[in-house]
């Protein structure tokens, strides 16, 4: 769509724009941090993506939602190369205890991979402009640009900084906007086995569809994915399996003791889960969930994630602007997590265009993003009361009703096209 500005008509490249001789850092080099890169590369940008890890990251496994149009119009707009993108979920059911189908919905959704949609857009932003190893520790903000300093010793300017760095944002600590993260009262295990590690009834009767089991304070579910290898076929795709169980204060602080007795403040890293918590989780899963939810025994390396509500005031400031899990963090129950990180990649990059004054600029993506981040961390919130962990308000109290019966719960989980119907 055409843009206007000072008389100019602006419109998005339909393929790279020449330099503009404008440099942006990035931090992190995640899904947000590379989407915003090759956003800003689109038009014209040098872009720096800063990733504190040494090395490319891989081995995310978790199942991204790809029907969102938020999150497909991004990557088009971004060139990127969307072929063998994930595969299709064919429906959605309801199981009850003993494994039977007590609710169907036709509703066949494209679903991918962490690591699949992270390969896509490393493509895409271009990979030689990621540099590992640099931990951000400082920055310096003003009118003519921002300084980032790194643990490396390395100081880099530029003309914008984006914070990409997720929900505990060190770029939004540093600049003073810091959110603290609200526990919502419940978390997920979490796992992505092979397809062809699943029981031959697992697969024949769950394994191409989304899955929900509802009982009392838990939630479970999965849908087929891409494989390690990005497979698409039968036989080479995986099974995203997801757990939601509620957990008091006490009880996750006990959980975020790590297998070395180290104690974690916000989730504690998937290789140093306790053992004798993942033996806990799979005595219970054989107890509480359907049978042929085989899964749990296949995964090599179940963890767990504490659920948390964080909803800043600020998406900029000054030169500095914030994307993704960094801007606002939505929960997992909308499948929007990887969409709106995409879409306001894209968007970030649509004011820049449009508005030559850089503070300008990010000042427009704020007042243009800030009330649909709201919106969506609104809504995830509410999808969450299913589970009946704090229910706060009596909205939250009638959703918790509503969601107990097969098909709403199967219409309003992980659903495109939810924004225009909150």
């Amino acid at each position: 769509m055409p843009l206007t500005h000072a008389g100019e008509t602006w419109s998005w490249p339909v393929r790279d724009l020449p330099p503009t001789g404008r440099h942006a850092i990035v931090v992190g080099g995640s899904i947000a941090g590379l989407a915003t890169a090759a956003m800003l590369r689109r038009i014209g940008w040098q872009v720096t993506v800063c990733e504190r890890s040494n090395a490319e990251l891989t081995g995310r496994g978790a199942g991204i939602f790809a029907t969102h149009p938020e999150l497909l119009e991004a990557l088009s707009r971004c060139g990127a190369d969307t072929g063998g993108l994930g595969v299709l979920s064919h429906g959605r059911v309801v199981l009850d205890r003993a494994g039977g189908v007590v609710a169907r919905r036709g509703m066949v959704q494209l679903v991918t991979s962490w690591d699949r949609l992270q390969g896509v857009l490393a493509d895409a932003a271009g990979r030689e402009v990621v540099q590992y190893g640099h931990e951000l520790t400082g920055l310096d903000s003003d009118g003519n640009g921002v300084a980032a300093e790194f643990s490396n010793g390395r100081r880099l300017r530029a003309d914008v900084l984006v914070g990409c760095d997720g929900w505990l944002s060190s770029v939004r600590t540093l600049t003073g906007f810091e959110a603290v993260p609200e526990y919502s009262g419940y978390f997920l295990w979490r796992g992505a086995p092979d397809e062809l590690r699943l029981s031959d009834h697992t697969r024949s009767s769950i394994f191409d569809t989304y899955s929900f089991y509802v009982g009392t304070h838990l939630q479970a579910l999965g849908y087929p994915i891409p494989g390690g290898r990005h497979g698409l076929d039968p036989g080479s795709r995986r099974y995203n399996f997801a757990w939601f169980r509620l957990a008091d204060a006490d009880q996750l602080g006990e959980m975020l003791v790590d297998k070395a007795g180290v104690h974690h403040e916000f989730s504690v890293p998937p290789p140093h889960v306790r053992r004798d918590l993942i033996d806990g989780m799979r005595a219970d899963a054989g107890e509480l969930l359907p049978p042929h939810v085989d899964c749990v025994d296949q995964i090599d390396q179940p963890f767990f994630t504490p659920i948390y509500d964080v909803m800043p005031d600020r998406m900029s400031s000054g030169r500095v602007a914030f994307v993704g899990d960094a801007a606002a963090t939505v929960r997992p129950h909308a499948g929007f997590g990887a969409s709106k990180a995409a879409s306001e990649a894209l968007a970030l990059a649509e004011c820049l265009g449009e508005v030559d004054e850089v503070g300008e600029a990010l000042a427009l993506y704020e007042r243009r993003r800030l009330p649909v981040a709201r919106k969506a961390v609104a809504h995830g919130r509410l999808l969450g009361a299913q589970l009946g962990s704090r229910l706060e308000t009596a909205e939250e109290v009638a959703m918790h009703r509503t969601l107990q019966d097969p098909q709403e719960l199967m219409g309003r989980i992980a659903v495109p096209n939810f924004l225009a119907r909150v």
